[in-house]
């Protein structure tokens, strides 16, 4: 399977082709293994395990860039929170 790319994702930039996005960035996001991290089916581990903790943060930074890098800055003030799950309201 090829690789995909973060540029070959549409930069969301009007309420109107929110539905589109949204898809394409769930193929993306599972892609990536990071969909359940976004969802919320896969919460951040307990401190007793450091490396699912490590593990679970890097899938979640890689969401949120990919996120930011593919929605216009007008929706930045949105993603500004301390999860993916959370930006999701």
């Amino acid at each position: 399977m090829g690789d995909i790319k973060p540029e070959s994702m549409p930069v969301l930039s009007s309420a109107s082709q929110y539905n589109s996005w949204a898809a394409k960035m769930k193929g993306y996001l599972m892609f990536m293994n990071c969909w359940d991290v976004v969802d919320g089916s896969k919460r951040r581990p307990a401190d007793a395990h450091a490396e699912a903790q490590k593990e679970w943060d890097k899938l979640n930074a890689q969401a949120r860039g990919l996120i930011h890098m593919r929605t216009a800055t007008n929706f930045h003030f949105i993603l500004e929170t301390k999860t993916t799950i959370d930006a999701q309201g």
